[in-house]
Protein backbone atom coordinates (compact mmCIF):
# COMPACT_ATOMS: atom_id res chain seq x y z
CA UNK A 1 0.00 0.00 0.00
CA UNK A 2 1.22 3.56 -0.62
CA UNK A 3 2.74 5.69 2.15
CA UNK A 4 3.39 2.66 4.33
CA UNK A 5 -0.26 2.34 5.34
CA UNK A 6 -1.72 -0.89 6.71
CA UNK A 7 -5.42 -1.41 7.27
CA UNK A 8 -5.82 -3.17 10.60
CA UNK A 9 -9.08 -4.92 11.42
CA UNK A 10 -10.58 -3.76 14.67
CA UNK A 11 -13.89 -4.21 16.43
CA UNK A 12 -17.02 -5.37 14.61
CA UNK A 13 -20.22 -3.41 15.09
CA UNK A 14 -23.67 -4.73 14.19
CA UNK A 15 -26.54 -2.47 13.23
CA UNK A 16 -29.73 -3.07 11.25
CA UNK A 17 -28.55 -6.52 10.25
CA UNK A 18 -25.26 -5.14 8.88
CA UNK A 19 -21.79 -5.74 10.20
CA UNK A 20 -19.33 -2.91 9.94
CA UNK A 21 -15.69 -3.61 10.61
CA UNK A 22 -13.96 -0.66 12.15
CA UNK A 23 -10.84 -0.20 10.11
CA UNK A 24 -7.98 1.29 12.00
CA UNK A 25 -5.22 2.97 10.09
CA UNK A 26 -1.73 2.17 11.16
CA UNK A 27 0.93 4.32 9.55
CA UNK A 28 4.29 2.60 9.51
CA UNK A 29 6.21 5.86 9.55
CA UNK A 30 5.45 8.32 12.30
CA UNK A 31 3.23 10.43 10.04
CA UNK A 32 0.70 11.72 12.56
CA UNK A 33 -0.69 14.29 10.13
CA UNK A 34 -1.59 11.64 7.54
CA UNK A 35 -3.01 9.30 10.17
CA UNK A 36 -5.09 12.15 11.63
CA UNK A 37 -6.34 13.17 8.20
CA UNK A 38 -7.43 9.63 7.38
CA UNK A 39 -9.15 9.33 10.75
CA UNK A 40 -10.85 12.69 10.17
CA UNK A 41 -12.23 11.67 6.77
CA UNK A 42 -13.42 8.30 8.09
CA UNK A 43 -15.04 9.96 11.10
CA UNK A 44 -16.75 12.64 9.01
CA UNK A 45 -18.23 10.01 6.71
CA UNK A 46 -19.51 7.70 9.43
CA UNK A 47 -20.85 10.62 11.52
CA UNK A 48 -22.74 11.94 8.48
CA UNK A 49 -24.11 8.46 7.74
CA UNK A 50 -25.24 8.07 11.35
CA UNK A 51 -26.85 11.52 11.44
CA UNK A 52 -28.64 10.98 8.14
CA UNK A 53 -29.87 7.48 9.07
CA UNK A 54 -30.97 8.52 12.57
CA UNK A 55 -32.77 11.66 11.43
CA UNK A 56 -34.41 9.85 8.53
CA UNK A 57 -35.64 7.10 10.86
CA UNK A 58 -36.89 9.49 13.57
CA UNK A 59 -38.20 12.37 11.45
CA UNK A 60 -38.18 11.41 7.79
CA UNK A 61 -35.77 14.27 7.12
CA UNK A 62 -32.46 13.95 5.35
CA UNK A 63 -29.57 15.91 6.77
CA UNK A 64 -29.75 18.43 3.93
CA UNK A 65 -33.46 19.08 4.48
CA UNK A 66 -32.78 19.63 8.17
CA UNK A 67 -30.05 22.16 7.34
CA UNK A 68 -32.44 24.04 5.04
CA UNK A 69 -35.16 24.12 7.71
CA UNK A 70 -32.58 25.20 10.31
CA UNK A 71 -32.04 28.36 8.25
CA UNK A 72 -35.43 29.47 9.60
CA UNK A 73 -34.88 28.39 13.22
CA UNK A 74 -34.21 31.84 14.68
CA UNK A 75 -36.63 33.70 12.40
CA UNK A 76 -39.52 31.69 10.89
CA UNK A 77 -40.67 34.81 9.01
CA UNK A 78 -37.35 35.15 7.15
CA UNK A 79 -37.13 34.85 3.40
CA UNK A 80 -33.99 33.38 1.87
CA UNK A 81 -32.73 32.79 -1.65
CA UNK A 82 -31.66 29.59 -3.36
CA UNK A 83 -28.13 31.01 -3.53
CA UNK A 84 -28.04 31.37 0.25
CA UNK A 85 -29.24 27.80 0.68
CA UNK A 86 -26.58 26.62 -1.78
CA UNK A 87 -23.91 28.35 0.31
CA UNK A 88 -25.19 27.00 3.64
CA UNK A 89 -25.45 23.44 2.35
CA UNK A 90 -22.39 23.59 0.10
CA UNK A 91 -24.57 22.26 -2.70
CA UNK A 92 -24.60 23.06 -6.41
CA UNK A 93 -27.33 25.59 -7.33
CA UNK A 94 -29.13 23.18 -9.70
CA UNK A 95 -29.32 20.57 -6.91
CA UNK A 96 -30.67 23.21 -4.52
CA UNK A 97 -33.42 24.07 -7.00
CA UNK A 98 -34.45 20.40 -7.09
CA UNK A 99 -34.31 20.20 -3.28
CA UNK A 100 -36.43 23.33 -2.86
CA UNK A 101 -39.04 22.03 -5.31
CA UNK A 102 -39.17 18.70 -3.45
CA UNK A 103 -39.54 20.44 -0.09
CA UNK A 104 -42.22 22.67 -1.57
CA UNK A 105 -44.16 19.61 -2.81
CA UNK A 106 -43.85 18.15 0.71
CA UNK A 107 -45.35 21.36 2.11
CA UNK A 108 -42.22 22.33 4.08
CA UNK A 109 -41.32 25.45 2.07
CA UNK A 110 -43.08 27.94 -0.15
CA UNK A 111 -41.61 30.10 -2.87
CA UNK A 112 -42.71 33.46 -4.16
CA UNK A 113 -41.33 35.91 -6.67
CA UNK A 114 -39.77 39.05 -5.25
CA UNK A 115 -42.26 41.89 -5.74
CA UNK A 116 -39.54 44.42 -6.61
CA UNK A 117 -37.40 42.20 -8.82
CA UNK A 118 -39.29 39.32 -10.44
CA UNK A 119 -36.02 37.55 -11.30
CA UNK A 120 -35.54 36.60 -7.66
CA UNK A 121 -37.45 33.92 -5.80
CA UNK A 122 -37.84 34.18 -2.04
CA UNK A 123 -38.07 30.96 -0.06
CA UNK A 124 -40.01 30.79 3.18
CA UNK A 125 -40.83 28.08 5.67
CA UNK A 126 -44.46 26.96 5.93
CA UNK A 127 -46.41 26.23 9.10
CA UNK A 128 -45.90 22.53 8.39
CA UNK A 129 -42.17 23.16 7.91
CA UNK A 130 -42.02 24.95 11.27
CA UNK A 131 -43.78 22.01 12.96
CA UNK A 132 -41.46 19.47 11.33
CA UNK A 133 -38.44 21.54 12.38
CA UNK A 134 -39.71 21.80 15.96
CA UNK A 135 -40.24 18.02 16.07
CA UNK A 136 -36.80 17.40 14.52
CA UNK A 137 -34.88 19.34 17.15
CA UNK A 138 -34.94 16.67 19.92
CA UNK A 139 -33.69 13.90 17.58
CA UNK A 140 -31.05 16.29 16.19
CA UNK A 141 -29.89 16.96 19.75
CA UNK A 142 -29.81 13.20 20.38
CA UNK A 143 -27.41 12.81 17.43
CA UNK A 144 -25.18 15.53 18.87
CA UNK A 145 -25.35 13.93 22.32
CA UNK A 146 -24.41 10.50 20.91
CA UNK A 147 -21.50 11.75 18.83
CA UNK A 148 -20.13 14.20 21.40
CA UNK A 149 -20.92 12.31 24.62
CA UNK A 150 -17.29 11.77 25.68
CA UNK A 151 -16.00 15.14 24.53
CA UNK A 152 -15.27 17.78 27.17
CA UNK A 153 -16.11 21.43 26.57
CA UNK A 154 -12.42 22.31 26.26
CA UNK A 155 -11.83 19.48 23.77
CA UNK A 156 -14.90 20.56 21.82
CA UNK A 157 -13.54 24.11 21.58
CA UNK A 158 -10.14 22.81 20.43
CA UNK A 159 -11.80 20.53 17.88
CA UNK A 160 -13.93 23.42 16.62
CA UNK A 161 -10.82 25.54 16.03
CA UNK A 162 -9.01 22.74 14.22
CA UNK A 163 -12.07 21.99 12.06
CA UNK A 164 -12.36 25.65 11.09
CA UNK A 165 -8.76 25.58 9.89
CA UNK A 166 -9.33 22.37 7.90
CA UNK A 167 -12.51 23.81 6.37
CA UNK A 168 -10.73 27.05 5.42
CA UNK A 169 -7.84 25.08 3.90
CA UNK A 170 -10.29 22.93 1.94
CA UNK A 171 -12.10 25.98 0.58
CA UNK A 172 -8.74 27.55 -0.33
CA UNK A 173 -7.80 24.35 -2.13
CA UNK A 174 -11.08 24.33 -4.05
CA UNK A 175 -10.62 27.99 -4.97
CA UNK A 176 -7.14 27.29 -6.30
CA UNK A 177 -8.54 24.51 -8.49
CA UNK A 178 -11.13 26.80 -10.04
CA UNK A 179 -8.53 29.55 -10.55
CA UNK A 180 -6.28 27.23 -12.51
CA UNK A 181 -8.97 26.33 -15.07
Amino acid sequence: MPYGIDIVQGMTYSFSGCNAMEKLIEIKEEDHILRTFILFTQTARVAAKYQDAYMNKKTGLSDIKLIVLMAFYDDPTAAVTASQIAQWTDTAPNNVTTLIKRMEREGLLKTERDKKDKRFVKIKITDKGQLVLKEAMPPAQQVVDQLMSSITRDNALSLENVLKVIRRNAYDGLASLTESK
